[in-house]
């Protein structure tokens, strides 16, 4: 959503919809937190007079936030329905590709996982998110962030040759520290 927010407001000025609602970033670099975030992809008519704000040639946007909401909705059911995970999950990716090759938008993480790995998980466990935490994930990140940083391997050059050696030499490093004797 932050990154959707970034894309529209690169081609239309919507501060004024934004004030209006109290839109403002409280997380890290200004982004919106969960909370606010819930409260725009959640809101139909929000996102209406926000699709009217910027006019029918972003529209894609727009569409994109709501499949946002779709996509949490699925992930986070106390039940799974597969059948519904199925078509939201492939009109998320038809839908983000429409977009992406519109306006030259790079894939996140985030929405590679969407893309490919989610349905994926939905269909081995037979589960949604709803009991799933990701602090371990989050945990590994950043002990692998302090790795970087005490080792030399972090850098501000991404995508470049030099960042791909030192990312390869990083993993090398990271898990023979960690792998233990098995």
């Amino acid at each position: 959503v932050n990154d959707t927010i970034k894309n529209i407001k690169k081609h239309r000025n919507i501060d004024a919809f934004l004030k209006k609602y109290h839109f403002k970033g409280s997380g890290p670099g200004g982004d919106f937190n969960g909370p606010t975030i819930k409260d725009l992809i959640n809101n139909e008519s929000k996102l209406n007079e926000l699709k009217d704000e910027i006019s029918s040639e972003y529209e894609e946007f727009i569409i994109h936030l709501k499949n946002i909401a779709q996509v949490h909705k699925v992930a986070t059911r106390k039940e799974l329905d597969i059948d519904d995970a199925k078509l939201v999950l492939s009109k998320f990716t038809n839908d983000w590709k429409t977009m992406r090759d519109k306006f030259d938008l790079s894939e996140s993480l985030k929405i590679h996982i969407i893309n490919d790995h989610m349905l994926d998980y939905f269909e081995l466990t037979g589960k949604t998110f709803l009991t799933v935490s990701d602090e371990i994930t989050e945990a590994a990140h950043s002990a692998l962030r302090t790795f970087d940083e005490r080792h030399g391997y972090k850098t501000v050059q991404k995508g470049t040759e030099g960042h791909a050696r030192k990312q390869h030499k990083s993993t090398i490093h990271f898990n023979a520290n960690n792998l233990g004797d098995y």
